[in-house]
């Protein structure tokens, strides 16, 4: 559901989700109140003391996930400034929900903030490092970010380059068939070797770059989210 305030709609959503715990930790059943950025989760629908919270902000990112990748169905990654919550749904349209209505808020608050403030961003890839969560390891890319006199770093994985790509086809294909831009770093199945990772550095690399040029996804709200963009810049004039 949805209300509007000073022009602003105040997203709210509830019901019950899976919280996988830090590392090894098993899951534990939760119920999760969604409004106006802050996730807030209970011991149950009944309870008023909070087992915990999330708050959204600019430049956080939520991901669908696939079923293979916490041995849970209906996942979904929710990656804050300082933390990374793992959460599945009951069944595949609750988890698209969940998603919607997170990137909604995400998307409309960065809305309202490019509307207000002038952002540019120049970025470059330094190095790939491997990152575990006590089951698992992958590929991570460190993102060196600079605007103006701000400096930052994003850490961004093969999957969230992927997910970035299909959100910029499906809204500037046509734009971006007409500059011959195709060609995207293709997934590994298996671990991949040190030169692949360096060659796929150098094209992750290009690829923004390239973005980063052209106007209509220079100033798309969900190349900004990737970079973290906003968040950094409003926490530097904070």
């Amino acid at each position: 559901s949805s209300s509007r305030k000073h022009g602003v709609t105040r997203r709210a959503m509830e019901g019950w989700l899976r919280k996988r715990g830090a590392k090894i930790r098993p899951w534990r059943r939760r119920y999760f109140k969604f409004y106006d950025g802050h996730m807030r989760y209970f011991e149950d629908e009944k309870a008023t003391i909070m087992k915990g919270e999330a708050s959204i902000s600019l430049g956080d990112y939520i991901l669908p996930v696939p079923d293979d990748a916490y041995g849970q169905p209906n996942c979904f990654e929710l990656v804050c400034a300082n933390r990374k919550y793992i959460l599945a749904s009951d069944d595949e349209l609750t988890c698209k929900k969940w998603v919607q209505v997170t990137r909604d808020y995400i998307s409309e608050r960065l809305s309202f903030y490019l509307y207000h403030n002038d952002l540019t961003c120049i970025c470059s890839i330094k190095d790939a490092v491997e990152v575990s969560d006590g089951k698992k390891s992958w590929v991570a890319y460190n993102i060196s970010c600079d605007n103006d006199a701000i400096h930052w770093t994003v850490q961004r994985r093969y999957r969230e380059f992927l997910d970035l790509n299909k959100k910029l086809h499906s809204k500037f294909g046509s734009v971006l068939k007409s500059l011959c831009i195709h060609a995207f770093p293709s997934y590994t199945i298996g671990k991949a070797s040190g030169l692949e990772i360096k060659r796929r550095r150098a094209a992750f690399e290009a690829y923004l770059h390239k973005m980063l040029t052209i106007p209509a996804t220079a100033t798309c709200i969900d190349l900004l989210t990737f970079l973290g963009v906003a968040r950094n810049q409003s926490n530097a004039s904070a």
